[in-house]
């Protein structure tokens, strides 16, 4: 198994760059043939994550056996009003001041919960402080795709199994879209998680890591 932060996320560097889809495909793309990992692998994202995972196995379909997608953000909306603030200075600055609140109030609808889980907010605390990281942030949301899932029938015809997991209380990304996930990926199992925010794999992680570990194990 292998684990990696994205650029601008965690503890990775932070250029000064675009963050787009592309620099995340460049990333995966560069730390599997830095590793001479040349079978075909099984990628497991996470919200963000999990465009990235489905993006590269559009783009490189033999490279990817099986995906694992939870809480993908394929199918994400955003008011042509609100994208056009995003992108003025305005929005930057705030990030800039209140960055760090923002990103912490927002998390709190990772869980059904918040309040059982200190470190995880913690930790985020200590990431935030961390210079270029507000600035990728930034970068992100105005360039990262929205919808992207409405482009890719291809990558759902092709017959790799997907496993899509999503807890029932996910504000961020709506678990109403569920089912256009599913309905996307032709040979895709859905795994709902009862009374989980938007990070069902932290807040239930021994319910979804056993399934998980199922999925990876099975053959079909």
């Amino acid at each position: 198994m292998l684990r990696y932060d994205h650029f601008g996320r965690g503890f990775s560097d932070c250029p000064q760059t675009e963050y787009n889809l592309e620099l995340y495909l460049d990333q995966l793309d560069g730390l599997l043939s830095a590793l001479s990992i040349d079978e075909s692998v099984t990628l497991v994202g996470w919200s963000m994550g999990g465009v990235i995972c489905s993006a590269f196995a559009n783009r490189y379909p033999e490279r990817v056996n099986k995906l694992v997608l939870i809480a993908p953000g394929l199918f994400m909306q955003m008011p042509v009003i609100l994208r056009l603030l995003l992108k003025s200075p305005l929005f930057s600055l705030y990030m800039k001041k209140k960055g760090e609140k923002t990103v912490l109030e927002g998390l709190r609808k990772h869980f059904n919960k918040p309040e059982n889980f200190p470190e995880y907010f913690d930790k985020v605390r200590e990431q935030m402080r961390k210079r270029g990281v507000i600035e990728s942030l930034i970068s992100t949301i105005v360039n990262f795709p929205l919808n992207y899932g409405a482009a890719m029938e291809a990558l759902g015809n092709h017959p790799r199994p997907v496993l899509i997991v999503w807890g029932d209380d996910d504000e961020i990304t709506p678990f109403e879209n569920s089912q256009k996930v599913t309905e996307l990926f032709r040979n895709s199992e859905l795994f709902t998680v009862n009374n989980a925010g938007h990070a069902p794999h932290y807040e239930y992680r021994e319910l979804v890591n056993d399934k998980i570990v199922q999925f990876l194990k099975s053959k079909s």
